[in-house]
């Protein structure tokens, strides 16, 4: 995986209804659902970070399907926000999956949880961690 996140301009391009840019579609459609308070002076500050919060809102799912801004099956989800309580920086918060950690995959000792090492039962597993705090 190189790029987490990339934008499909190609198909962008294919499915525009105006022969140009769906996503410029889309935006159009939406400047008076939330663009057009980035730039007429409805937000005093932080309108590029408006901005570029309802730009990321659009591009991705659900507003647009297929989405504009593409993104690698272990994101399981992205989002950008304006912190409007604090300094009206942008805030990114992106959900990712990934396997355990090999610990919790194998435990301390080596034997996989659930099954045992190799064709170890699990009985012989509890077997093993008894044996080393000195029970049989």
């Amino acid at each position: 995986m190189s790029e987490a996140f990339w934008i499909d301009a190609e198909l962008d391009r294919d499915k525009a209804s105006d022969g140009v840019s769906r996503y410029g579609a889309y935006v159009r459609s939406r400047i008076p659902g939330g663009f057009s308070e980035c730039w007429d002076g409805t937000f005093d500050c932080g309108l590029a970070e408006r901005f570029a919060a309802m730009a990321w809102r659009t591009a991705t799912a659900p507003v647009m399907a297929p989405p504009y801004v593409r993104r690698q099956p272990v994101v399981l989800s992205a989002r950008i926000e304006v912190d409007a309580e604090a300094d009206l920086s942008l805030i990114g918060a992106v959900d990712l999956a990934s396997p355990w950690p090999e610990v919790l995959r194998t435990g301390c000792d080596g034997i996989r949880a659930g099954g045992g090492r190799g064709s170890t039962s699990a009985a012989s597993a509890r077997r093993t961690h008894g044996n080393h705090t000195g029970m049989s």
